[in-house]
């Protein structure tokens, strides 16, 4: 069955936004544009991809790119525009976007492709309600008994009251908005900051409902753990390695084979947790994933940890309901994907 491959990187902001009209900011489309070919990693011989920006192809200026086209021509995938849709035969074909959300299926529908062969709106909203970062609490408390020392899951704050008093009886603290991109809607606070973050946290309130709240840790390292869910359940696929600036930012991943993320994770976990830690984590990952995600939602899905300066682990920073960077650097030649662990 060939397969209908979509990058539309806005995922995020567009399950924060809801609806069916979002449109994605200038810097979002750009990047859209750039990485189109992306899905090319993913995809087997003679897939589709969709543009949903005009053409032309990105050139290749990067390495990145040089191997994204390389990958479309090997394998040769169809590349096709909004314009095409209605011309394809949905009776055997596969969709396969970055991340479901409203806005996506709309553009989809509006296009020319058959409601029947799409999510549904119900489906949809049971899908965003998953993304809210609430799901990562009931993840973490599922954990909580792998954790090297007890992480503190983050609170679900719903008044400024609320908000304030939690700054002030913490050093220091981190808000993140419920649905929220690339570190984008995270705002770290002191009690002498509260008088500037209050206002932010006042306007996450406002639009999204509530705002979660959970102490700052040091942070040594952060990665990830990728799966994807099948019909027969949680499927490892490997680690991943990535970087964020000092305010939570994502700023890229770090490309390196299995074994050698492996033995970085190990150091970095300062004698607190071996191989067989790894192992226990990642299966105690695979039940909740069942418990919690699975129910709902079949595909691609990635859950960021962190390793504190002091080799703590927390093994459930955020989970991302779609195709994630990390996903994307395990298809690269430098990343061996193969699963040494389960």
């Amino acid at each position: 069955m060939p397969t209908l491959h979509i990058y539309n990187p806005e995922h995020d902001l567009a399950l924060a936004n809801g609806s069916e009209n979002y449109t994605p900011l200038a810097r979002v489309r750009s990047m859209r544009k750039e990485l189109s070919l992306i899905p090319a990693l993913f995809a087997a011989k003679g897939d589709f991809i969709l543009l949903l920006d005009p053409p032309p192809l990105p050139s290749p200026a990067s390495d990145l790119t040089e191997t994204l086209l390389s990958h479309t021509q090997q394998k040769e995938l169809k590349i096709i525009t909004t314009k095409d849709l209605p011309k394809l035969d949905y009776t055997d074909l596969h969709i396969s976007p970055w991340g479901w959300d409203h806005s996506l299926v709309a553009t989809l529908r509006r296009a020319g492709v058959p409601p029947t062969t799409l999510p549904t709106k119900e489906w949809l909203d049971q899908l965003r309600n998953l993304s809210h970062r609430r799901t990562a609490i009931k993840f973490l408390n599922h954990l909580a008994k792998v954790t090297t020392t007890p992480i503190t899951p983050a609170t679900e704050i719903l008044t400024l009251d609320e908000a304030e008093d939690f700054i002030l009886s913490h050093t220091q603290s981190v808000f993140k908005a419920p649905w929220s991109s690339s570190g984008h809607g995270i705002q770290f606070a002191t009690p002498a900051e509260a008088p500037v973050i209050l206002p932010w946290i006042k306007g996450i309130i406002r639009e999204q409902g509530s705002v979660m709240a959970e102490p700052m840790y040091q942070r040594n390292i952060d990665w990830a753990t990728e799966w994807c869910i099948t019909p027969d359940g949680p499927q490892f696929l490997g680690f991943s390695l990535f970087r964020i600036s000092g305010r939570g930012k994502y700023h890229g991943n770090i490309l390196l084979p299995q074994q050698k993320i492996i033995d970085t994770l190990l150091r970095a976990s300062a004698g607190k947790c071996d191989r067989e830690g790894l192992c226990e984590i990642i299966y105690e990952q695979k039940l909740a994933i069942a418990e919690i995600i699975a129910p709902t939602y079949q595909g691609p899905l990635g859950i960021d940890l962190l390793t504190t300066t002091d080799g703590v682990i927390n093994p459930c920073v955020e989970i991302n309901l779609r195709n994630t960077m990390g996903h994307a650097s395990l298809q690269l030649p430098s990343a061996h994907s193969q699963n040494i662990l389960l």
